[in-house]
């Protein structure tokens, strides 16, 4: 009997061992959206694992990759997976203004519901068009019309994401002609 239990502890102990991921050779780091965290962008790990932002703002990707935002299938842009806070001055480091634009639709198209986080409405996101250029002259037109809203001015834009960075204890960029990319 005594060999007949330990037979099968042994095969208890394999079959959960089988299950095990290799020992821990792939880590994940965890990182968040923030202009306020925001629940909703899809993103893309260079390892291939695709998610969604989840409430808190939060993705996950393996230590080493890439991590690429994207809404309604629109690539926003690209930053290390390292990176434990990214915002839209992270996504476009050299364009302050495309950075503004970006925090403007996803703030106007927060469906409010959760007081402190933006959380994408869907229905606004699926109306964003394909070819949407945040760097455009055109983009406030743009984007109003094909989603029938009003965009916050860039002054509440602006104000709202950086109290957002701060209130994360990030910095806000002064030099607005280059905008450093956090990293962890």
């Amino acid at each position: 009997m005594k060999y007949f239990t330990n037979v099968l502890l042994l095969i208890v102990l394999s079959i959960f061992s089988g299950c095990s991921d290799g020992g821990g050779s792939n880590s994940a780091v965890t990182g968040t959206f923030i202009d306020d965290p925001v629940q909703g962008l899809g993103y893309t790990c260079s390892s291939g694992t695709t998610g969604i932002t989840d409430v808190n703002g939060e993705y996950s990707c393996e230590v080493g990759d890439d991590v690429t935002f994207s809404i309604n299938g629109v690539v926003i842009g690209s930053v290390s997976a390292q990176t434990t806070a990214v915002t839209p001055y992270s996504l476009f480091p050299n364009d302050y203004k495309a950075a503004l634009n970006f925090a403007r639709l996803i703030q106007s198209i927060d469906t409010g519901s959760v007081n402190g986080k933006i959380v994408i409405d869907t229905l606004k996101e699926q109306k964003i068009p394909s070819s949407i250029d945040f760097s455009s002259a055109s983009f406030e037109t743009l984007i109003e019309t094909a989603l029938g809203i009003t965009l916050v001015s860039e002054e509440e834009a602006r104000k709202r994401l950086n109290d957002a960075i701060t209130s994360a204890g990030g910095s806000v960029p002064t030099d607005l002609n280059h905008i450093p990319v956090a990293s962890a």
